[in-house]
């Protein structure tokens, strides 16, 4: 049986754009996995009276999310800083179990705990797996 890897999508924070994280991205492609990032409407917007978090998570929601699950993809969501406030209110009301009972595909949640083998078979080192709290074991 063969699985396939979910989709990693990535929610910048404020003031970033997917090509601050190039690298991580093509990291993640390096290991076959899908990726996906987009600027937010509120970044280097021309008027912040029309941009909020709420329009951020409209647009996570609507525009990147729903598509991949409705096309049967699992994903996985990457919030950065800022991105995390509209990341986790476009993802509310998708569980696993709640889309299922709509016959739909699930949302893959994070866990509180961050997945430290996601680059684990990267080639590049320039990424580290530890927290910032652990000590180095060598």
């Amino acid at each position: 049986m063969t699985t396939t890897k979910p989709t990693i999508l990535l929610i910048p924070g404020a003031w970033h754009t997917p090509a601050h994280y190039s690298a991580l991205l093509k990291e993640l492609e390096k290991s076959s996995y899908p990726t996906t990032s987009h600027k937010l409407p509120s970044v280097d917007c021309t008027d912040a009276s029309k941009h909020t978090a709420q329009t951020d998570a409209d647009f996570i929601r609507t525009q990147l999310l729903l598509p991949l699950l409705d096309d049967g993809k699992r994903v996985v969501v990457a919030m950065h800083s800022y991105g995390g406030l509209p990341g986790s209110a476009a993802a509310y009301g998708l569980s696993e179990e709640e889309r299922r009972k709509e016959g739909k595909q699930p949302f893959t949640p994070q866990t509180s705990q961050p997945n430290p083998n996601i680059l684990a078979n990267s080639p590049s080192t320039k990424y580290s797996t530890r927290r910032p709290y652990q000590t180095n074991p060598n």
